[in-house]
């Protein structure tokens, strides 16, 4: 409810010990994520887990702008979180500016071309070492664009399966 995350995100502004949060299917109400999202810019954490819950735009704009402060912040995991296409470009905007996070999972949320474009657009100027974005209903234009930022960014590790990947892109860009 608004109480407790209201008293969550206090908690997550002020204290100097909490590193890491896991609120993996709490069913958080979007009026909550926005004031928990809102927090983590001003937070110590350096791990967060939200999966399994349901994130729309509004949560994912709060998300953004938190990251965009460059908390230390260095894993955020929203799988199966339904997060749209629009979310996912607030979230890959926020990656131009912070410095600090480096695994980024994002595993079956609704994507789209749309939304891994804004990703593949953000690679070069973040610090993420690992994404996943496995089955996020992304066809070619989508994964290509992160295909082809991979040799312009610092990514070890990258997960597109359950999506539409053009092999011979990937193999040419994997050869850089």
């Amino acid at each position: 409810n608004i109480e407790s995350a209201t008293l969550l995100a206090d908690l997550l502004r002020k204290s100097q010990n909490l590193k890491y949060l896991s609120l993996i299917q709490t069913k958080l109400i979007q009026k909550s994520s926005v004031l928990i999202f809102s927090a983590i810019g001003d937070s110590q954490l350096l791990e967060f887990y939200a999966d399994d819950n349901i994130f729309q735009a509004s949560p994912c704009e709060a998300l953004g702008a938190s990251l965009s402060k460059n908390p230390p912040l260095e894993l955020l995991s929203l799988n199966g979180c339904d997060i749209p296409d629009e979310g996912i470009n607030h979230i890959a905007s926020s990656l131009y500016s912070n410095n600090h996070l480096l695994h980024l999972r994002l595993e079956s949320n609704s994507m789209f071309d749309y939304g891994a474009q804004k990703l593949g657009e953000a690679l070069p100027k973040s610090s993420l070492i690992s994404l996943s974005v496995a089955d996020n209903q992304i066809w070619n234009e989508g994964t290509t664009s992160i295909i082809l930022n991979i040799s312009h960014s610092h990514l070890e590790s990258l997960d597109l399966s359950y999506n539409i990947v053009e092999l011979e892109t990937l193999a040419t860009e994997l050869e850089k």
